[in-house]
């Protein structure tokens, strides 16, 4: 039986917590065997991802492909190339998403201690600036704060 480096083990535990191959299927995959893969799952606490989880993105997956395999016909671009662009195209629009998600954690959590409305304003400005020209929509600001005005307690004064 073969050694995994940590790297190995780490695909063998996603495939694992797919729950769609057995222990011995993945051993003979991988090159070891089925109890010291037992062993790593009980030591390591390992969990399986829900049924309706894996299902719905394989669902998604074969629709992507589906639809990658049509857009390529008519584009005349290769299926590889068309597949890793929009793979590119839907990490970033994700991780601006969670940028996104961040901004609007902190400034919840800044609402409390600030104390001129212009702050928070400023805040869902930088929020406003960064959102829009990444997506080409608006997060539906809708700010109207002027300095006489109390600072608001919650960001859905600012977001509907």
């Amino acid at each position: 039986m073969a050694r995994l480096s940590e790297s190995e083990w780490d695909q063998l535990k996603a495939d694992w917590c797919t729950d769609h191959y057995s222990n011995r299927e993945l051993g003979e995959r991988y090159g070891v065997s089925n109890v010291a893969i037992t062993k790593r799952v009980k030591n390591e606490g390992w969990e399986k991802l829900p049924k309706s989880v894996v299902d719905n993105f394989v669902e998604n997956k074969i629709q992507t492909t589906k639809a990658i395999n049509e857009v390529s016909k008519v584009s005349k671009v290769s299926v590889a190339n068309l597949e890793e662009s929009l793979d590119k195209v839907a990490t970033d629009k994700a991780r601006f998403h969670e940028v996104g998600v961040n901004i609007m954690a902190k400034i919840n959590s800044m609402l409390d201690v600030v104390e001129q409305p212009s702050e928070v304003k400023e805040l869902a400005m930088a929020h406003k600036a960064i959102y829009e020209p990444r997506f080409k929509t608006s997060p539906d600001t809708a700010i109207q704060i002027n300095n006489e005005q109390r600072a608001p307690r919650s960001i859905n004064d600012f977001y509907g």
